[in-house]
């Protein structure tokens, strides 16, 4: 038997090789961009969390002070 010999045209082969890597260059570039736009919202996202905790969190500490001042004043009220 013998082998067959196959003929192609190296310059084809060479263009549909660069137009598949453009094309991967391009959805990469895509995808980076995707990428820095959703670290920027959660970024954004933990601030403004991080700020609603710490609101929360000195109301609470607020509340929790007037409590105390309080049951120090009925403490004090009934002994």
């Amino acid at each position: 038997m013998d082998n067959p010999v196959i003929q192609t045209d190296l310059a084809q082969i060479l263009n549909k090789l660069d137009g598949k890597i453009d094309r991967i260059d391009d959805r990469l570039g895509r995808l980076e961009i995707g990428q820095v736009e959703i670290k920027g919202e959660i970024k954004a996202l933990d601030e403004r969390l991080s700020g609603q905790i710490k609101t929360l969190d000195e109301r609470l500490s607020g509340e929790i002070k007037a409590l105390d001042a309080k049951t120090e004043q009925l403490i004090k009220y009934k002994y």
